[in-house]
């Protein structure tokens, strides 16, 4: 691991490479496709597509030592990092041109997700990937979809 130099870098390098490894595990081991989603700064760390499905998955990558739901933040806009409300607020963001979350792609998956999340029979997938740095061991759950988001009792490990 390289050295911190600063909590701001230190966060943003941690970041950066608990993402890579996160995509590495939705694709390889979890099956996801991509769907060209680009990720930006405060905003979904992964959209993809379930193969089988074609259901929509969001991905959060959690990089640290510990249990990776109770660093699920609460945010100005949009309520818990993950919830429901928050993937909304971040799919509309995704659709407006002066965001930094827009590009084409990421607006027409921003409208699909807000129409996934307003019909109850097609849905999407909540999933928290997270790597230890310590041991570089990393575990997938999915959100079992009830309850509170920062309780390990409402996530499945996959």
């Amino acid at each position: 691991m390289t050295q911190i130099i600063s909590p701001t870098h230190g966060k943003i390098e941690q970041g950066s490479m608990g993402e890579e490894i996160a995509y590495e595990a939705a694709t390889t081991k979890l099956g996801l496709s991509g769907t060209n989603f680009t990720p930006a700064a405060h905003g979904l760390d992964g959209v993809f597509r379930d193969a089988p499905t074609g259901q929509l998955v969001v991905m959060d990558a959690k990089f640290a030592v510990g249990n990776p739901f109770s660093s699920l933040g609460e945010t100005k806009k949009g309520g818990t990092q993950l919830g429901r409300d928050w993937i909304l607020t971040k799919a509309e963001c995704m659709q407006r041109q002066e965001s930094a979350q827009y590009t084409q792609k990421n607006a027409e998956l921003g409208a699909e997700l807000k129409n996934a999340l307003k019909d109850s029979n097609v849905g999407i997938r909540t999933v928290l990937i997270h790597t230890n740095p310590e041991i570089m061991k990393t575990v997938a759950y999915e959100y079992k979809g009830n309850g509170d988001i920062r309780s390990s009792d409402n996530w499945k490990q996959l």
